[in-house]
């Protein structure tokens, strides 16, 4: 049983708040050591920074994306950056947003939510003999490859990290994500195992509560989530950092 299995469904959110610094400090003073980052549980309640790619953006004109409803249904603060097209790890980084990576940037965050990896395999080995891409991303262990380093980078600044996998593809999925069932189930698995080993972060997936056998939960290009599907998925990841920060 995985550690989010074992979660209650407890909604009692807290807020926590330190000061520090004395007025009367003379200016020849030596300058004191910065601060410590927060501990993860001294953000409980505070704002999320939302990376990742269309999967979370999808719908986002219409105030209708997945972070919009975590937001909603915790009642605090999100700030998005996902971008359509966005990969976690691209051969060639950018400073546009579709380096996922690149959509960070440090802050008092609660938590830092995000998907990836779905573009990387489908755009750079096509579904097909991509061994070394998903290693890349991830190791078997869950331990190696940029999203365990980018995730203990972020897990250091002081925020928790909630990884989101992917729900199932549909048979007749555009742009190519129907030959992609196997590598996004694999790279599910991986990121379940980095969270079971590393302290402060988790995952949840979409495909606990999204499935092909529910297709008004996808858009008509059977990649994106419907409306009503960013609704569930959204609700569903409130949900998990409700019941985590309620322990």
């Amino acid at each position: 049983m995985t550690r989010y299995t074992r979660l209650l469904a407890v909604f009692a959110l807290s807020l926590a708040f330190a000061a520090c610094g004395d007025p009367d400090a003379m200016l020849d003073e030596v300058p004191a050591e910065p601060a410590e980052p927060a501990e993860p549980a001294e953000r409980a309640g505070g704002p999320i920074l939302t990376l990742g790619d269309s999967i979370f953006d999808f719908h986002e004109a219409a105030g209708r994306d997945i972070p919009e409803i975590i937001g909603e249904r915790l009642g605090r603060a999100v700030v998005d950056r996902a971008q359509g097209g966005a990969q976690f790890a691209p051969e060639e980084p950018d400073d546009d947003g579709f380096d996922i990576r690149r959509q960070y940037e440090d802050g008092d965050w609660s938590w830092v939510v995000l998907d990836g990896g779905g573009n990387d395999v489908n755009d750079r080995c096509g579904c097909g003999d991509c061994d070394a891409v998903l290693d890349g991303l991830i190791g078997e262990d869950g331990l190696t490859g940029e999203i365990p380093d980018f995730v203990r980078a972020v897990i250091a600044d002081g925020s928790r990290v909630l990884f989101v996998g992917y729900y199932g593809i549909p048979d007749d999925a555009d742009f190519g994500f129907d030959r992609c069932v196997d590598e996004l189930e694999a790279h599910g698995a991986r990121l379940q195992r980095m969270a079971d080993a590393i302290e402060g972060a988790w995952f949840v997936s979409a495909g606990e509560v999204v499935s092909p056998a529910e297709r008004s939960l996808y858009d008509a290009d059977g990649v994106h989530p419907s409306v009503q599907g960013s609704r569930v998925v959204g609700e569903h990841i409130a949900a998990t950092i409700a019941a985590i920060e309620g322990e």
